[in-house]
């Protein structure tokens, strides 16, 4: 009946409003009232649903409708409210809502709500934690400027162990704008969050890279190092051209490091990119390549370590080929031995007996 009610004009339409009283009815009253040409008593009507019902499906149907054709500024205050709703989809509705609606000037409230729940932390407000967190997380995503503001609550979300899961889901949303402050929870070594915080950057993966790959130039040694343990744990080819870039402009030291991430990158660019590194200009760089190009084991190095061990000046470089070559196995090179084992220098001949 209510479904034709609506084909009555006026005062079918009267009758649905009067529906929309009695739970048994409510909710195909609801949704015939979504149909008709909205006005006030309708928005009067879905107001009342939206805070009175206790039906889930007849307060997400009522705050979607509001969210069209309802007071912009009475709906605002109710979407704050919402958040603490039993139903987990009104309470991500209701933070999509804020944070496209309010936008950043809903975070002094959103905070202090936040704050507030914290101090008085249970079970009970579970939800409504969560749903505060996962509607700064969807802020975030709006821009740099909001992912600057939301980021630091967010990884203050990685030290509670209900809260946990949530806060990594959320900043590997975030994705590039949180690396930064990620890497920095690894760098101060904070046990509390330190694995949360590399579970995000691994999941975060490529967007994670430039961030990770600039940090290997910090000042900070602690922070060089903890980069290049992530590089060297994630692994992602993706990184490759990042440091290939990086590369020309690093300090001897760092392009060493460098080698050695590139060198578990299990394909031909990289490989060709160590076999370039062992004429750097820098002595210690070039040791560091002929040892990463002997540790691959392709066949394909052995040329380029017979070359450096018969012709480059360098001893120490020689001496590394040779270390190479014979953990390679290769019986290619065993004339190369006997011939340096005629003139080469004592160092040389030690080494190759």
């Amino acid at each position: 009946i209510l479904k034709l009610l609506p084909q009555f004009g006026g005062k079918g339409i009267s009758i649905i409003k009067g529906a929309v009283k009695e739970s048994a009815l409510e909710l195909e009253a609801a949704k015939q009232l979504t149909k008709v040409k909205p006005d006030k008593a309708i928005e009067k009507a879905m107001f009342a649903l939206l805070t009175s019902s206790l039906n889930p499906k007849v307060r997400l149907l009522a705050l979607d409708w509001l969210g069209e054709h309802g007071d912009a500024g009475k709906l605002n205050n109710l979407l704050y409210g919402a958040l603490s709703d039993p139903s987990a989809k009104i309470r991500l509705r209701a933070g999509t809502s804020i944070a496209g609606r309010i936008g950043l000037e809903s975070l002094p409230k959103l905070m202090g709500m936040l704050r507030k729940a914290e101090l008085a932390r249970s079970n009970s407000n579970l939800g409504l934690r969560l749903a505060i967190l996962e509607t700064l997380g969807i802020l975030g995503r709006k821009g740099q400027a909001e992912a600057r503001r939301v980021v630091p609550t967010l990884l203050q979300a990685l030290g509670e162990e209900d809260e946990r899961q949530l806060a990594i889901d959320m900043l590997v949303e975030l994705g590039s704008p949180a690396v930064s402050s990620l890497l920095m929870i690894l760098k101060a070594g904070d046990t509390n969050r330190a694995a949360a915080a590399m579970d995000a950057l691994l999941s975060i993966g490529q967007k994670a890279a430039p961030e990770v790959v600039a940090r290997l130039q910090a000042r900070h040694p602690k922070m060089k190092k903890m980069a290049r343990q992530f590089l060297c744990f994630y692994q992602d080819p993706a990184g490759f051209p990042l440091l290939q870039d990086l590369y020309p402009r690093a300090e001897p030291r760092d392009r060493a490091m460098i080698l050695k991430i590139v060198s578990l990158y299990d394909s031909v660019e990289p490989f060709e990119f160590i076999v370039q590194a062992t004429n750097d200009e820098d002595s210690l760089v070039r040791r560091q390549a002929v040892r990463l190009l002997a540790d691959t084991g392709r066949k394909a190095a052995v040329p380029v370590l017979l070359t450096r061990a018969e012709e480059v000046p360098d001893l120490d470089i020689r001496l590394a080929a040779v270390r190479g070559l014979y953990s390679i196995g290769e019986t290619s090179a065993v004339p190369s031995f006997v011939r340096m084992l005629v003139y080469e220098k004592l160092q040389v001949r030690l080494e190759i007996l």
